[in-house]
C-alpha cells in the first residue's frame, strides 16, 4: 500500500546535512524555496544559476544523505514542505570500506543498534547544532545521540565494504469507525 505524506524539513542558513522519508524529485526540492542555492550528494551536485552541463545531480536517491546550502539574508531558519510517497519496509545500503554518506528514510527515529549487522561499523557521524558534529561508536550507550533522527543525513565509517539493512516502519492503521 502506498502512503502519501508531507515531510517538513527545517533548514538553517548555510550547509545542512539532510535525508528524506518521502520520495521526492529534484524539481520539487529546488522549487520549495528560492533560498536553496546548492545540493550535494557524495558524488554529484546541483547549483542554482549554474552551467547546466555541470549540474550532475538530477535524481534524489532516498538512501543517500544530501548537503543543502540555504542562503538567507535574515539568518533565520526556513521550513520546506515536501510531499511524496512514504518509504516503508527494508532498505539495504552498500557501505564502502571507509566513509559512506547515507540518508535514513524513516518518519520516526530508529536506534543505531537496529542496524543489521552493526559489526564492521566503526563510527556514525551526524551534524548537530551550529554546524558541529557528533560521533557515535558501537557500545557507546552514554551518548546523547543513539538514534537515526528524522530528516538527518549520516556518515557511516565501516572497517570493510559490506551491506547493512534498516527497516522503515509502516504507519499505524487508521482505527475502524
Amino acid at each position: 500500500m502506498a502512503y502519501v505524506e508531507t515531510q517538513s524539513l527545517e533548514l538553517n542558513p548555510g550547509w545542512n546535512l539532510v535525508s528524506f522519508y518521502v520520495q521526492v524529485n529534484l524539481a520539487d526540492l529546488i522549487g520549495s524555496t528560492v533560498n536553496i542555492i546548492e545540493i550535494q550528494s557524495a558524488t554529484q551536485k546541483w547549483r542554482r544559476n549554474y552551467v547546466e552541463l555541470f549540474n550532475t545531480l538530477s535524481v534524489i536517491d532516498i538512501k543517500k544523505g544530501y548537503w543543502i546550502y540555504l542562503e538567507k539574508q535574515d539568518g533565520l531558519p526556513e521550513t520546506i514542505e515536501l510531499t511524496g510517497e512514504l518509504i516503508t519496509g527494508q532498505i539495504t545500503y552498500s557501505l564502502n570500506q571507509g566513509w559512506t554518506l547515507i540518508g535514513v528514510p524513516s518518519k520516526i527515529p530508529l536506534p543505531y543498534n537496529d542496524t543489521n549487522p552493526l559489526t564492521n561499523i566503526t563510527q556514525i557521524v551526524r551534524q548537530i547544532e551550529n554546524g558541529n558534529e557528533h560521533i557515535w561508536q558501537p557500545g557507546d550507550n552514554e551518548s546523547e545521540y543513539t538514534f537515526f533522527e528524522v530528516g538527518v543525513g549520516y556518515f557511516i565509517q565501516a572497517s570493510i565494504s559490506h551491506n547493512i539493512t534498516l527497516v522503515m516502519p509502516s504507519p499505524e492503521p487508521e482505527p475502524e469507525p
